[in-house]
């Protein structure tokens, strides 16, 4: 495995931890919230449980972001019908070429973004 093909699996992966990690934080403040409206409705009349409304709506919602989350790969990731092979056929010039220079310039992070916009001289 080269270069690139190491750098686009790793951000695969830091994609996906990061959609489990939304959905969790997503579970925590669905969790959190519905025991605050069970709360309510038992320190209020506690007749008819309204609460399940509001519970079964947003957790229709969850279930949907848990199979965006775990069960889906990414659309970005997907191959579409029809489309070109996922590694370049380094038999021909042009393909090895974009591949060389694929591994040359890799593409920019927010961190270096942010550092080189640091070390630029102020506008005025």
């Amino acid at each position: 495995m080269d270069d690139f093909a190491r750098a686009a699996f790793r951000e695969r992966e830091a994609r996906s931890i990061l959609r489990h990690r939304v959905w969790w934080l997503h579970a925590a403040v669905y969790l959190v919230t519905n025991v605050a409206i069970v709360g309510i409705w038992f320190l209020t009349d506690g007749e008819h449980p309204w609460f399940l409304y509001p519970i079964l709506g947003w957790g229709i919602g969850l279930a949907a972001h848990a199979a965006a989350a775990f069960l889906m790969s990414s659309p970005q990731h997907r191959p579409r019908a029809g489309a070109a092979p996922a590694r370049p056929d380094r038999s021909r010039p042009h393909d090895a070429d974009l591949t060389r220079r694929a591994r040359r310039r890799p593409t920019p992070t927010i961190r270096s973004t942010r550092i080189s916009r640091a070390r630029r001289a102020p506008r005025r």
